[in-house]
């Protein structure tokens, strides 16, 4: 496997567990751009990868869309977040992506400036 098909590989497990929105704010890209480094119209080199493992928030670490193992390592702090991502592992996928449309849609219902007031 090429390394930027390992690359591309590591970060769609990385949207799959976790949304777009959340992939692309922890490297600090638009979603757009993660959109298309997935579909290959954007360069995945090796300046963006390290650039990515740099800026990334939580961190991870030095070379890690370079390897090839399938895994991703999440450094999760927050005990209530561990124990959201441990349920929705345990959904079907269907279900799951159901899921984080509801909360997509909720938080972006959450970024719309208050009309008369009333946010929602």
């Amino acid at each position: 496997m090429a390394i930027q098909d390992i690359r591309r590989a590591k970060l769609q497990a990385m949207v799959d567990a976790l949304g777009l929105s959340v992939v692309a704010k922890r490297f600090k890209k638009p979603d757009r751009q993660i959109n298309d480094m997935l579909a290959g119209r954007k360069s995945f080199g090796e300046k963006v990868a390290r650039a990515m493992e740099d800026v990334s928030e939580p961190k991870v670490p030095n070379g890690f869309f370079d390897q090839d193992d399938n895994t991703i390592t999440l450094n999760v702090d927050d005990k209530e977040l561990l124990q959201l991502m441990r349920l929705m592992v345990k959904l079907p996928p269907k279900k799951r992506t159901s899921l984080r449309n509801f909360l997509d849609e909720e938080v972006e219902q959450d970024k719309e400036p208050a009309i008369n007031g009333n946010n929602k």
